[in-house]
């Protein structure tokens, strides 16, 4: 199977299937719409460690169930705009701020800091991410 494991036939957190597709170029994201939402994951989930794949997921499952994706598509006419951006990076503090509450503030910092990165204009750059996690003040 070239090193690929599979996930269990029924893997899901809270309700909220994650599934895996060898070609997304993401760690893990959250994907669709209610009621079909997913978080996708890609093989080198296999890699991190049990906390800091927990982290990941809370991440995930926030965005999930507090409807981003959903608010996302309604913003497409105006995604261009720094309004959009700014409620799209809102979102991922947002996100950041429930793992930490769930208590995977630094396993969700180490996983930060190796891997991501700010290639896209929702998104933070991921020092301003892991200053928030460290204050405390993501919401």
């Amino acid at each position: 199977m070239n090193g690929i494991r599979e996930l269990p036939l029924r893997a899901e957190i809270d309700g909220v299937p994650v599934v895996l597709d060898p070609d997304s170029p993401d760690i893990a994201h959250a994907a669709g719409f209610w009621p079909l939402k997913r978080i996708v994951v890609n093989p080198a989930w296999f890699e991190l460690d049990a906390e800091v794949q927990g982290a990941v997921l809370r991440h995930e499952l926030h965005h999930c169930k507090a409807f981003h994706m959903e608010i996302r598509l309604l913003m497409l006419p105006i995604c261009w705009t720094k309004f959009a951006q700014r409620v799209g990076q809102a979102q991922e503090l947002a996100a950041d701020a429930y793992a930490a509450k769930m208590g995977y503030r630094n396993e969700l910092i180490r996983f930060i800091a190796r891997h991501q990165t700010c290639a896209e204009p929702f998104h933070v750059a991921p020092m301003t991410r892991i200053a928030s996690l460290i204050k405390g003040t993501s919401s």
